[in-house]
């Protein structure tokens, strides 16, 4: 712009030279003198508003090329602000999936533009916080040896040893003893007691039993464990004690009557059952040691639909019928028609004592903690 001016009044300083030369040349008189002062005048003045108004332009163009350069940046600025707004929402959104994931226990999908957070390592100065005191629950064999177990074993008039009491003693198990007092064990089932374990050994024949079913039928709706011993099913089957059969996918076969010794023997149909190797293992009911003469028990058979188990029966090769040993709705009911005295003390303690264990193991693995 200096520039500018200086050709300008160069310019201006030539003209006044020529002017001043042809003044001195034609020697004009004051009037055209006076006319060609006003011209030049003009002209400078011209010029120069000219000059004025080319600058004042250039001025506006460059401020709003500035301007517009500004607007430009705050635009950019409002598109980043608002793409890192939309990655934090999403950030968020992520992070809260991840919160409500991790509470149901599922895995969130991370959206595709956003990655997953690294989680950062937290900084701690100073010893570490104590973590606060957890009530842990009680380990299950303590709890199994808690347990609430009534006993009805009605062979005391027969005056044969209760194996099934020596099982419990020995096991270290307490327990409600009824013996073969029925009117007691009826006021035990209906006492209100939330039993664990209910064991109804109703090996006697000169004890009736069926009033008992539905007692006991009662206290499986109740959540308790039950193991039973019978031997007349076939007399009971349809009446008193069929809705314990019906709900274990159960029915009789046929009645067991007079066989001779070997065919007495009892096989195992489920070989790895735990009923055969917790807490006791290596025994067999191969070896009979007979009792009872004439009924001796029942044979058993699965319903089409049942998922019990005949666990024991006298073949080998039937695991859905001539079964004399069953178990149904998760281990928790045990249902036997064979007699317990029929076989060797030994065997038959250790087989007892195995029933208890499991049975009252699949109840306490079905409950909460705190039952």
């Amino acid at each position: 712009m200096k520039v500018r001016l200086f050709l300008f009044k160069w310019a201006l300083g030539g003209a006044f030279l020529v002017l001043g030369f042809l003044t001195g040349c034609n020697m004009p008189g004051p009037a055209q003198n006076a006319l060609v002062i006003s011209q030049t005048q003009i002209a400078a003045q011209a010029t120069l508003q000219a000059q004025a108004i080319q600058e004042s332009a250039a001025m506006t163009q460059q401020a709003l090329a500035v301007q517009a350069t500004a607007l430009s940046e705050q635009a950019a600025q409002n598109v980043q602000v608002a793409t890192q707004a939309a990655y934090l929402t999403q950030v968020s959104l992520y992070v809260q999936q991840t919160l409500v994931a991790q509470v149901a226990g599922g895995t969130p999908v991370p959206p595709t533009s956003v990655p997953p957070a690294e989680t950062p390592t937290p900084v701690v100065d100073g010893p570490s916080p104590t973590p606060l005191p957890t009530v842990a629950s009680p380990p299950l064999e303590e709890r199994m040896r808690a347990a609430k177990i009534l006993l009805y074993e009605n062979i005391v008039r027969d005056v044969l040893p209760r194996y099934v009491k020596e099982a419990l003693d020995q096991g270290g198990y307490t327990y409600v003893d009824a013996g073969d007092a029925s009117g007691y064990f009826k006021a035990q089932l209906l006492s209100g007691t939330q039993w664990d374990l209910v064991i109804a050994a109703m090996e006697s024949r000169q004890v009736a039993q069926g009033e008992f079913w539905g007692y006991l039928n009662a206290q499986l709706d109740q959540g308790t464990a039950v193991i039973i011993e019978t031997w007349n099913l076939d007399d009971i089957g349809g009446n008193s004690a069929a809705p314990i059969l019906e709900r274990c996918g159960t029915m009789v076969q046929s009645d067991w009557h007079s066989p001779p010794l070997n065919a007495r023997v009892l096989w195992w149909l489920v070989p790895q059952s735990p009923i055969f190797h917790q807490p006791n293992d290596g025994f067999t009911l191969i070896s009979p040691d007979v009792h009872w003469s004439d009924d001796v028990g029942d044979l058993l058979m699965l319903t089409a639909d049942s998922n019990a188990l005949l666990l024991a029966g006298i073949s080998a090769n039937s695991p859905r019928k001539a079964g004399t040993l069953v178990s149904c709705m998760d281990g928790q009911l045990l249902l036997q028609t064979f007699s317990t005295h029929d076989y060797r003390h030994d065997d038959v303690v250790a087989l007892w004592q195995n029933y208890i264990y499991n049975t009252l193991k699949a109840h306490f693995e079905s409950l909460p903690v705190g039952r």
